[in-house]
């Protein structure tokens, strides 16, 4: 199979839809709420909560798992990753209107240290790029690692040991984001219903099948714009 004919019936539209989103709710936010009110949701339990600097490898980890994850759906089943990409779209942006309401913050978080100098370079990388700690909830990795164990188990061609495998994988990103203290324990919850309220307004608009109408338009007006090459003259 040709990468041009891969990317043709597979489009990375999805994924634009999901990589623009995010960056958009988690970064341009920042820019409005800057110097203004924050809310801290922190509770009692989050400060007997153990600081893990080993967690940072699953925490880091999950990009991985979102990018493997949607490549899967993309090659697996065209229509779902419409789907599911719209539903991350819809649950990026819900996230993004939280953030300029609520702009929470984190207060109880230590110097990142332990671990080896390996783990202490990641860990440190990790927190320079996200201080200060601002639009934690929801929590933007349990969002995404939730809605990728979504995503997998409703495709009926992945085996059930890859799909208990992610969802694994997701628990202990679940567990990640509270021992590497850069989220708290209502983060994690708030991330995943804000997921199933991007299904369910997906579900209700099926503005996935607009999208994904609108790209089988255009890659039909491309195709055919293109001029067909004459057959080579016979001697």
């Amino acid at each position: 199979m040709k990468f041009n004919k891969f990317f043709e019936r597979y489009s990375f539209v999805p994924a634009l839809l999901m990589l623009i989103t995010n960056l958009a709710s988690s970064f341009l936010t920042r820019l409005v709420t800057a110097g203004g009110n924050t809310y801290d949701f922190s509770l009692h339990f989050d400060s007997v909560i153990p600081f893990v600097p080993q967690f940072i490898y699953i925490y880091v980890g999950a990009f991985l798992q979102w990018a493997v994850c949607l490549i899967a759906v993309m090659i697996i089943d065209r229509e779902k990753s419409f789907y599911y990409g719209t539903c991350f779209a819809v649950a990026n942006l819900l996230s993004g209107i939280v953030f300029l309401i609520f702009p929470t913050v984190m207060t109880i978080r230590p110097e990142f240290s332990g671990g080896g100098a390996l783990t202490e370079f990641i860990g440190k990388f990790i927190f320079d790029a996200d201080t200060p700690p601002m639009n934690i909830m929801p929590s933007v990795h349990v969002l995404s690692s939730w809605g990728c164990i979504r995503m997998i188990c409703a495709l009926k061609r992945v085996p059930l040991s890859v799909k208990f495998v992610n969802a694994i994988f997701s628990a202990l990103v679940f567990f990640s984001v509270l021992f590497v203290k850069q989220h708290l324990i209502l983060d994690i919850p708030a991330g995943i219903l804000v997921f199933e309220a991007g299904l369910l307004i997906t579900k209700i608009t099926r503005i996935n099948r607009k999208i994904s109408n609108l790209e089988l338009r255009i890659l039909s007006e491309k195709q055919q714009s293109i001029p067909e090459h004459e057959p080579a003259l016979k001697h």
